[in-house]
């Protein structure tokens, strides 16, 4: 045919039910339908064949379906729908696994029915796009809340920080001087404040305290008061003992006077990985703010080995790690 394009259907697009050891057989509508049923709805391809062929070319394709189908017999339809009832028949043969169709092929590709996006079903992409607007909406609302909220948290500092803010006395709170309660009791309050603060002030001019700090008077010795320093240690060897840490603490300690030098070992969440301890260190009382300065510091202990502040518990028991 001078006028037509040839095309057959490779064996890598046609239909899983198709049986390829049959010869081929011409029909573009049953080619359209034999190659469009797994990708497509159902009535979507009845709509488009319907809309697409004429009356005689679904007849046609009855006609030669029929001969491949011997075991079940498909009537002529009649009535207005017709057509569609015939043409759901002929896509139901082609997904029916049990059927042994041909391949079928086109000759004229005119005669094969455009797809394209006005075919497509929009309505789930509608859908999706409803519930994005949706969820955009609802996270402009929340946002709108968070930022009234954030106000709130303000306008409460603003109003905690401005305690020396004046309201307007009420008509009943007002006295005979038409001075407010609140304000006499204001007045009251700064003037009791002022004579304790003189008074602080004027016991501490009259009774000051001296710490001696003679070094060449030494003709009465004072009472030794110490202090501890609670030290945390920990990411060290599991096989660390008490004997190291302590003779670590007399390594560190410098010029300050160390009494005494407690270890404790504490339970570790992961004992066969590292071990911690609770280091007391006691030192004379005027070297305190010294010690904690020396011993928390980095120089004062071996590198990767992890200090801090350690703090007792209320109820006693050993803290774990």
């Amino acid at each position: 045919m001078a006028d037509a394009m040839t095309s057959v259907a490779g064996t890598d697009d046609v239909s899983a039910d198709a049986d390829v050891s049959l010869p081929p057989e011409v029909n573009e509508l049953l080619c359209f339908i034999q190659q469009k049923v797994c990708i497509m709805t159902v009535d979507d391809i009845v709509k488009i064949c319907a809309d697409f062929y004429s009356n005689e070319d679904i007849e046609e394709a009855r006609l030669v379906i029929s001969r491949h189908v011997i075991q079940k017999r498909i009537p002529k339809q009649k009535g207005t729908d017709a057509q569609v009832r015939t043409l759901t028949i002929m896509c139901k043969l082609c997904l029916d696994p049990s059927m042994n169709l041909p391949v079928f092929c086109a000759v004229n590709l005119a005669k094969l029915p455009p797809v394209d996006t006005d075919h497509v079903d929009v309505s789930a992409i509608l859908s999706e796009l409803n519930a994005l607007r949706r969820e955009v909406r609802a996270v402009a609302q929340l946002r709108e809340e968070v930022k009234q909220l954030k106000d709130q948290l303000r306008n409460t500092a603003v109003l905690r920080a401005s305690t020396d803010t004046d309201f307007p006395p009420l008509r009943s709170e007002t006295g005979s001087d038409g001075k407010s309660f609140a304000s006499l009791t204001k007045e009251f309050s700064n003037t009791d404040a002022q004579a304790l603060s003189f008074k602080n002030t004027a016991r501490k001019q009259s009774r000051p305290i001296v710490v001696g700090a003679s070094a060449t008077n030494k003709h009465i010795k004072a009472v030794a008061t110490t202090r501890v320093v609670d030290v945390f240690v920990s990411r060290l060897n599991p096989h660390t003992v008490t004997s190291a840490l302590v003779d670590c603490v007399n390594e560190a300690k410098s010029d300050v006077k160390v009494t005494d030098v407690t270890c404790v070992k504490l339970k570790s969440k992961y004992e066969e990985l590292y071990s911690s301890f609770h280091v007391a260190i006691r030192v004379e009382s005027y070297d305190m703010k010294r010690a904690i300065d020396l011993f928390l510091s980095a120089e004062s202990w071996p590198e990767g080995v992890f200090v801090k502040r350690f703090f007792k518990p209320k109820n006693g028991e050993q803290s774990s790690a």
